[in-house]
């Protein structure tokens, strides 16, 4: 709203999961600062180095970043560029749920999925 009339435009890129060095920088990062072996919290980290040493994409329709870069460009070289831009298939599904289900459905159905 503060910015109606000024030919400013903004936009929302809502990538979901895209394929990056995240989870090898985590786990490096996770062994260089915690001591898992004597923390209490010991099973859970167990699990945490599974799913980020586990090899290929993190999620299911996991695309590569160009797909992102692909949105950007189109926001940035439209006269009029969407206020959001959804980029893979669970980005595109969740905001469609978003619109048609009651919001403690689909805060039940996020929590499912995850």
């Amino acid at each position: 709203m503060e910015l109606k009339g000024s030919n400013i435009h903004l936009s929302l890129i809502e990538p979901g999961p895209i394929s990056s060095d995240f989870r090898k920088n985590a786990f490096a990062a996770y062994q260089k600062n915690i001591d898992s072996a004597n923390s209490v919290h010991k099973n859970t980290y167990l699990a945490m180095e599974a799913r980020l040493q586990k090899k290929g994409p993190a999620a299911p329709f996991t695309l590569p970043a160009d797909a992102v870069v692909e949105k950007v460009i189109h926001a940035m070289q439209s006269k009029r560029p969407k206020i959001r831009y959804y980029v893979t298939f669970p980005t595109y599904l969740f905001g469609f749920l978003k619109r048609i289900l009651p919001a403690s459905w689909l805060d039940y159905l996020l929590g499912q999925v995850q």
